[in-house]
């Protein structure tokens, strides 16, 4: 079992690796982003629209996240095409830092 912050890292390089597969279609960012604890689906989100926003085109992205139902989960989708995955690296690794995330 991975300690709760390389889990998410896990996470996020899962959405990453499947970024191309949402912009092409071939799966929703549903599909693939709501499994885990909300940190682990908020890092997945990250992973595919901050690749989709930087790596194809921000509007993409944008509707990528409106195929989201949880409002929690599509407010961080819109925060995360906003932030990319290059420019928003501060913002964008949120998620990891100790007061964010309970240490065992």
């Amino acid at each position: 079992k991975l300690e709760e912050r390389k889990r998410m890292g896990c996470f996020h390089g899962i959405g990453h690796a499947y970024f191309r597969d949402v912009a092409e279609d071939k799966l929703k960012l549903s599909d693939i982003c709501t499994f885990g604890n909300i940190y682990d689906q908020k890092m997945c989100i990250d992973g595919v629209v901050g690749s989709l926003s930087d790596y194809q085109n921000r509007e993409a992205a944008y509707e990528t996240c409106h195929t989201l139902e949880d409002t929690t989960l599509l407010s961080h989708c819109l925060r995360a095409v906003t932030n990319g995955i290059v420019s928003g690296m501060e913002t964008f690794f949120d998620l990891y830092k100790e007061d964010t995330v309970k240490t065992k």
